[in-house]
């Protein structure tokens, strides 16, 4: 089973999901490779390389060198995560603390016009302008006698 986290992540392509993906299944003592994934995947080595690298970069994967008894390199600890422990590590860490409190507790409406108490009674107002302007578009006027009497020729 594939953690929903991996597949919520938003930071992930679809090819580095399912570069992920790929490496969470394979057992744990597969000697990771770029040239071994490249020969059991369809993407070729640079896609694979690149896909690894934003990996590691978002803390989905860890390489760690491994020294050998006698202090050479002896190749690298690939660790692969389902779930991030913590945040990845950028090169510019953001240092101004959000604020994670409610705006606004209480239940005051955004709307503020001082003609109408809320936006319920706005909308009511407008509903009724609305429909006796369309009942005064439904009346038919004869104009000439309406002019006549505005004129006061009636």
């Amino acid at each position: 089973m594939v953690s929903k986290e991996i597949l919520k992540d938003s930071r992930l392509k679809l090819r580095e999901r399912g570069l992920l993906i790929t490496l969470l299944s394979l057992k744990d003592d597969w000697d990771f490779s770029i040239r071994g994934l490249a020969a059991i995947l369809p993407d070729g080595r640079d896609a694979i390389d690149k896909s690894f690298k934003k990996l590691i970069e978002l803390g989905y994967v860890s390489i760690k060198p491994v020294r050998g008894e006698n202090g050479t390199f002896a190749g690298n600890d690939v660790e692969i995560f389902e779930i991030l422990a913590s945040a990845p590590i950028t090169e510019n860490p953001d240092t101004v603390i959000p604020y994670t409190g409610r705006p606004d507790a209480g239940k005051t409406s955004q709307y503020k016009n001082k003609k109408y108490k809320d936006i319920k009674e706005y909308k009511n107002k407008k509903r009724q302008c609305v429909n006796s302007f369309s009942q005064f578009n439904q009346r038919t006027y004869d104009y000439d006698a309406l002019q006549r009497e505005a004129l006061g020729f009636s």
